[in-house]
């Protein structure tokens, strides 16, 4: 049980990391649009470059957790440690 606290606990404590991250990002890309000199476009801008950025983000989350990339996943570990098996076999 202590176990699943401790991960548990680091789950939320990364999301607030996450979350400081996104603020940040969207602090800095108001200060670079800011120095584009874009007038009153300026805060629109910089909403659709978060929002983008936000939805990109989504995505690639949602690629990483997919059940796709982990099949991919392991079988690129099972290809790479029958090649190894096989060839200590073959050197022997």
């Amino acid at each position: 049980m202590q176990n699943f606290y401790s991960f548990y606990n680091k789950g939320f404590a990364w999301y607030f990391v996450s979350y400081a991250g996104f603020l940040h990002a969207i602090v800095s890309s108001y200060e670079v649009m800011e120095k584009l000199e874009l007038g009153e476009f300026s805060t629109l801008a910089t909403l659709i470059v978060v929002v983008i950025f936000f939805f990109a983000g989504n995505h690639y989350v949602d690629y990483l957790c997919s059940k796709k990339r982990h099949q991919h996943f392991i079988k690129g570990i099972a290809t790479t440690f029958i090649s190894d098996e096989i060839s200590k076999k073959t050197n022997k």
